[in-house]
């Protein structure tokens, strides 16, 4: 049986959280996110205020017009965060046209990396290839990474007007696309993710071209005029 956690021990975990990022004024939400406390069970106003190394603040919110709560660590910096990739392992391979079968939920999107390929008759079938940052299969045409993987590539993308030009595949029905997705775009350290993210993907494309001797034929955009 799960032993029940004290309040105690929940503003303790709270407080962990803020000695990571010293100095940065916290909404509740990028609290709640971070640690999976939810507001109704942390005694913000009386505990974790009466703190001497925790700081409150107010600001208004535009949008709404009405104040929001600001917690700040102030005290002795604590040690950073260790970001990495949750795995190294992309989803399955999936039909471009097929591509929202991997949309997240509103209110789960997710920024990482992503790869497109060209899976013809004659490749092994894409879902026996899985790919990881490692083990990239030749028939990758881009390696890309987003910000926000719902709107690119899983909604829109310029590639696909490119590959067109130089497949013969007017309904990109050879094209397929992959996902490795780091971290919610909600999550409070987003801001560091991103560095993460760009060296993901720069890694996963010198893989390509350590392998291949060539990076993957849509890695550059057209010329223009031509």
């Amino acid at each position: 049986m799960t032993k029940k956690e004290s309040q105690a021990e929940r503003v303790k975990r709270v407080k962990a959280f803020l000695k990571t990022r010293p100095g940065v004024p916290l909404h509740f939400g990028d609290i709640r996110h971070a640690t999976g406390v939810p507001k109704s069970q942390v005694d913000y106003q009386g505990s974790l205020s009466a703190d001497p190394e925790i700081e409150r603040s107010e600001e208004m919110f535009p949008a709404s017009g009405k104040m929001r709560t600001f917690w700040a660590y102030t005290g002795k910096p604590g040690p950073l965060r260790d970001l990495k990739a949750p795995s190294n392992k992309f989803s399955k391979w999936v039909p471009w046209n097929d591509r929202d079968e991997l949309l997240f939920d509103e209110d789960d999107i997710h920024a990482g990396i992503y790869m497109l390929a060209c899976f013809t008759d004659e490749d092994p079938s894409p879902k026996r290839m899985k790919a990881t940052t490692e083990k990239v299969p030749r028939q990758v045409v881009y390696i890309g990474m987003s910000k926000n993987l719902n709107n690119r590539p899983l909604t829109a993308h310029n590639r696909p007007d490119r590959y067109r030009e130089i497949y013969d595949d007017p309904d990109l029905e050879a094209l397929y696309v992959c996902i490795l997705p780091v971290n919610s775009i909600s999550d409070p350290d987003r801001s560091l993710f991103y560095h993460l993210i760009r060296l993901l993907e720069v890694q996963v494309q010198f893989r390509y071209l350590d392998l291949y001797r060539t990076p993957p034929i849509l890695h550059y955009k057209a010329q223009r005029g031509k």
